[in-house]
C-alpha cells in the first residue's frame, strides 16, 4: 500500500505565511536598512528582540504544526491545532506592528506597507479559515 502525502492548498498557505512571519526578524539582523531593521537600531537590542522572538517562536510553531499534525497519520501535537487560530492573530498582530514602529525613527514606503498589510490580512483570513472549519466540524443539537 502507497503512503499519500497529505499535501494540499491549506499546508501550502500556511508555510508561506510562516516564512511571512520569519522574514522581519531575519531581516532585522541581516539587512540593517530594512524596516525591520530601523526597529533594532531604534528601539535597541532588548526591545527588539522581544518582538522578533515572538514572531520567530510563532512561525516555527506553525511549521511544526504542519509537518507534526497535518502532514502525519497520527498528529502528535494536538494542542497545537486547539490553538491555531490564535496563533494566527496574534502573528497578524505581530507584523502590523513592525511599520507603525518603524514610521517612528524613518519614513516607511508605502509599498513597504502594503506588505505587511497583505500579510496580516493573509494570517486573518487563515484564523477565520480555521475558526470556521473547527466551527464546522462540531455537531449541531437538534440537527440529525
Amino acid at each position: 500500500m502507497e503512503k499519500i502525502m497529505k499535501f494540499n492548498t491549506d499546508v501550502v498557505a500556511r508555510l508561506f505565511a510562516a516564512f511571512c512571519l520569519a522574514y522581519p526578524p531575519l531581516a532585522a539582523y541581516t539587512i540593517p536598512t530594512s524596516v525591520s531593521g530601523r526597529i533594532h537600531v531604534g528601539l535597541g537590542e532588548f526591545a527588539s528582540i522581544i518582538l522578533f522572538a515572538v514572531m520567530f517562536g510563532i512561525s516555527l510553531l506553525i511549521i511544526s504544526d504542519v509537518f507534526l499534525n497535518s502532514m502525519a497519520e497520527i498528529p502528535k501535537w494536538k494542542w497545537v491545532s486547539k490553538i491555531r487560530d490564535t496563533l494566527y492573530m496574534i502573528a497578524a498582530f505581530c507584523t502590523i506592528i513592525v511599520p507603525f514602529t518603524a514610521s517612528q525613527f524613518s519614513e516607511v514606503d508605502i509599498a513597504i506597507c502594503f506588505l505587511y498589510l497583505t500579510i496580516f490580512s493573509v494570517f486573518a483570513s487563515l484564523s477565520w479559515c480555521d475558526s470556521s472549519a473547527k466551527k464546522d466540524s462540531i455537531p449541531q443539537r437538534g440537527k440529525s
